[in-house]
């Protein structure tokens, strides 16, 4: 068979005039050519296909070993061979695979690369190359490792940060975008920058927050606050993250910032109160001098029985004479609660015995008076009325005290909170002012009618009739007035600097603003305490106080008769009245019984020639 084989092979060969010889290679070659194309062919096919298990007659299996976990490259090897057979690419780069922080994944890419280069379709080699940290592995696993290492000397880092950003915000100007940022300020944060690409997104994003918050909604912002957020944002995006939720180590810092200030405002309103009380008990003293209250002490312990003529503490005796001298002193009574003695009575009748188990509490209430008394006998009335004039400033100021100020005049540890100080950054920002209570405004889009939190949490607090600290912020004060109805301007939770000064200024809060100022005139305590603030910081002094006078005909006895106020300071609202009160208001003033109150001013009004008297 195999002759006739070769017989029809050189038949047909020299029928188209070949010899034996050239007819017997050529179909040799036909052969071997038709049996490689097939043996391709069938790997091709093959190699799609894997062999999970083997069924044999009589149930008999042979299964694949199990337990053994496939990697991400034996699941789709196939697919990257194909690749690399059907394109011409043979070099990969890989980056930034060092943040992953598991070395294991360099194992892995070798062994692919050597699959690959291993495998004969693939003729050219393929090179894996690596973008990476220079301390990735040691010393000796890293030169092991890779086949050559190419240093990179970075662009940018700490100390030529700020010379870049420099200069892409000056090129901001061929794109149309001006900015009010300072070299100095640069400078400044530039140290905190080290990266190009974070250095590049902190510029993308200025400009993206620039044309959407300022010139977009024509906000006052500034710009450096909104570059120093932007910086913090793309160092921290999860701190960031937290404070559009209204939380997180910046909500903290201003937080501890009132915590810091609370018990400093406690301790100088303890003060005020304390010198108010002295003061209004001096404007209901009746007594002149020291002795007459030894006098009336010395009655009180025998129950107004009588006066006592000698008294009997721990076995020692003291007659009246001695306790009524200028020199005694009260204070030694104050831990002894029982006596005895005698006194004479109404009567005549001497040498009566008394006994008196309260004391203490008696000699108390006498040597309260006595310091009033003696601020009257030393004329240092005006002294403490200036002592409280002084405090209240001082807790006025230390209200508005900046959390740069704090940080800038105390111990950082002492203002701010352990979670707030590890944070380098936020700490330099918060002490250079960068980022203030203001933030909000440069984080947050705001839109048609939207309020803050803090704003929505004031509305909360005047619904629930809480009253708010005077100088609570507001942003969106117009939206908060707006959401207010009129009769919640007629409880005291609505006193807020901000939301009176916005409605002072409005002519569309007619009702709301009338509501308010009804309000201020009940001559309550926290009415006048927000009068006495607001009146020397409102820029609309004059429309505030002819307000008030119109709707308050018992304002100036009010101020004339306050014992807490200087002389000074009564002055300036009888200044404020006559330059600002309308006539009828100032009339209505002066009824019968301020006529006649001491000596006073005497008052003429160019216009009609009315004489007014104020007393002090």
């Amino acid at each position: 068979m195999f002759n006739s084989s070769i017989d029809k092979i050189i038949t047909a060969g020299s029928s188209i005039k070949l010899t034996s010889v050239i007819s017997l290679l050529l179909f040799g070659g036909l052969v071997l050519g038709i049996l490689a194309v097939a043996a391709n062919i069938y790997r091709q096919i093959l190699s799609h296909f894997k062999v999970k298990e083997i069924r044999l007659p009589v149930y008999s299996t042979v299964k694949c070993e199990e337990g053994l976990k496939e990697t991400v490259f034996d699941k789709n090897m196939d697919e990257i061979v194909y690749f690399f057979e059907e394109t011409k690419y043979r070099l990969i780069f890989f980056e930034d695979l060092d943040r992953l922080e598991d070395s294991s994944i360099f194992i892995h890419l070798r062994e692919l690369n050597t699959l690959l280069n291993n495998y004969n379709v693939i003729k050219e080699p393929i090179v894996f190359v690596y973008a990476v940290k220079d301390d990735i592995f040691s010393s000796t696993d890293r030169t092991k490792f890779f086949d050559f290492i190419v240093p990179v000397i970075p662009v940018i880092n700490s100390t030529n940060s700020g010379e870049i950003l420099l200069e892409k915000l000056n090129n901001s100007k061929n794109i149309h975008i001006t900015h009010e940022i300072s070299q100095s300020f640069v400078l400044d944060v530039s140290p905190y920058i080290s990266d190009m690409r974070i250095l590049q997104n902190i510029y993308n994003e200025f400009i993206v927050y620039k044309k959407t918050l300022r010139t977009g909604q024509k906000l006052k912002l500034l710009d450096e606050p909104m570059l120093a957020l932007i910086i913090f944002k793309n160092l921290y995006p999860c701190d960031f993250a937290d404070i559009q939720m209204e939380r997180g180590i910046i909500k903290q810092a201003f937080i501890d910032n009132q915590e810091y200030l609370r018990p400093k405002q406690t301790k100088i309103q303890s003060e005020i109160d304390k010198s108010t009380v002295v003061l209004e008990g001096i404007q209901s003293e009746t007594l002149k001098n020291i002795q007459e209250l030894k006098i009336v002490l010395l009655c009180e312990i025998t129950d107004w029985k009588g006066m006592v003529n000698q008294i009997s503490l721990n076995r020692n005796t003291t007659y009246a004479n001695e306790i009524i001298e200028d020199n005694f002193d009260l204070t030694k009574w104050n831990n002894i609660n029982y006596c005895n003695g005698s006194y004479n009575n109404w009567y005549g009748h001497g040498n009566c015995s008394f006994s008196c188990d309260r004391l203490s509490e008696i000699c108390a209430s006498y040597l309260e008076r006595e310091k009033r008394i003696k601020l009257i006998e030393e004329n240092r009335i005006a002294e403490e009325q200036k002592k409280v004039a002084q405090l209240k400033i001082k807790i006025h100021n230390i209200s508005g005290w900046s959390l740069k100020r704090l940080i800038e005049q105390n111990d950082v540890e002492e203002v701010l909170s352990s979670e707030v100080r590890k944070n380098k950054l936020l700490v330099f920002l918060l002490r250079r002012g960068y980022i203030d209570e203001k933030y909000a405004n440069y984080i947050n889009y705001f839109k048609g009618n939207s309020i803050t939190k803090e704003d929505m949490n004031f509305i909360l607090a005047v619904k629930n009739m809480e009253p708010q600290p005077f100088n609570y912020s507001l942003t969106k004060i117009s939206m908060v007035a707006q959401r207010l109805q009129t009769y919640e301007f007629g409880q005291k939770s609505i006193y807020n600097f901000d939301l009176l000064e916005c409605i002072l200024s409005s002519d569309s809060h007619s009702e709301k603003l009338n509501a308010f100022m009804s309000q201020l005139t009940d001559e309550d305590e926290e009415s006048w305490k927000f009068i006495e603030e607001f009146v020397d910081l409102t820029e609309h002094q004059s429309y505030f106080i002819k307000l008030l006078a119109s709707k308050w005909s018992n304002m100036w006895l009010y101020v004339a008769e306050n014992a807490v106020l200087t002389y000074e300071r009564k002055i300036h609202y009888l200044a404020l009245l006559i330059s600002n009160a309308d006539i009828e208001a100032l009339v209505s003033m002066n009824f019968e019984v301020l006529l006649n109150y001491g000596q006073g001013f005497h008052l003429v009004s160019a216009s009609s020639q009315q004489v007014l008297r104020y007393p002090l």
